[in-house]
């Protein structure tokens, strides 16, 4: 259920743009990566929604990623 103050989710255009956008702002991102729970989090707390991965049609983080995030990630550890 969303959230008190939860904007819908948008397009999954929008949101890989805003995911990628979110990635390259970590510093460490090209060295070090990035765990999917931190990036969804700072989704969430920038764009103040809810990631649905469900509703954007994504049965895991897994395949978010590897959906939405396709020009800009490696996946190195399919667990987080």
């Amino acid at each position: 259920p969303p959230r008190k103050g939860d904007h819908p989710q948008a397009e999954p255009a929008i949101v890989a743009q805003r995911l990628c956008d979110l990635l390259l702002s970590f510093p460490a991102a090209a060295a070090c990566g990035v765990q999917w729970q931190v990036l969804a989090r700072k989704y969430e707390e920038r764009y103040s929604t809810r990631l649905d991965l469900e509703q954007l049609g994504h049965s895991s983080p897994l395949a978010a990623a590897s959906a939405l995030l396709w020009e800009v990630v490696r996946v190195v550890d399919a667990t987080d």
